[in-house]
């Protein structure tokens, strides 16, 4: 490595570091947290996992029923409810453990164009008055002796 280290060394352009300073707007909780979408229920709740966030009407009495919204866990642990760009609701912190992302549900497999899991296939319906008989060998087949007959 020294040796590498010596042939390919190139002085830097410009002294000093060579980060940059993040725009206004930046908000680095909203950056660096796990984002989850979820649709807000008839009684303008949102539900991740355990926890329930009601959500408060918007502008003049504006209901969020049926609303897609991005939950944003935090990593200081607190819940976020975000409708267009907006925070339209908060859960404070719990008693904080590890915090981890949490698993995936078939409808955000949907949203992100990824197929869906394979599943029993989808068998015919049966007519009406056809019972399903169970083969010759099946247990329910075998006779049983009980007491009263062997006497």
């Amino acid at each position: 490595m020294p040796r590498f280290n010596l042939r390919f060394r190139r002085p830097a352009e410009k002294e000093g570091p060579a980060y940059r300073q993040p725009s206004p707007g930046f908000d680095p909780d909203a950056c660096f947290s796990f984002k989850y979408r979820r649709t807000v229920s008839n009684d303008n709740l949102v539900r991740l996992d355990g926890h329930i966030i009601p959500i408060p009407p918007g502008q003049p009495a504006r209901s969020y029923a049926g609303r897609r919204v991005e939950v944003q866990e935090r990593l200081y642990g607190s819940l976020v409810v975000c409708y267009q760009g907006r925070c339209i609701a908060k859960e404070a912190p719990a008693l904080a453990g590890p915090l981890r992302a949490r698993a995936r549900r078939l409808g955000q497999q949907e949203e992100k164009g990824q197929p869906w899991p394979a599943t029993r296939p989808v068998t015919a319906p049966k007519e009406k008055g056809q019972a399903r008989r169970p083969a010759a060998d099946h247990p329910w087949r075998k006779v049983r002796v009980t007491k009263s007959q062997s006497t």
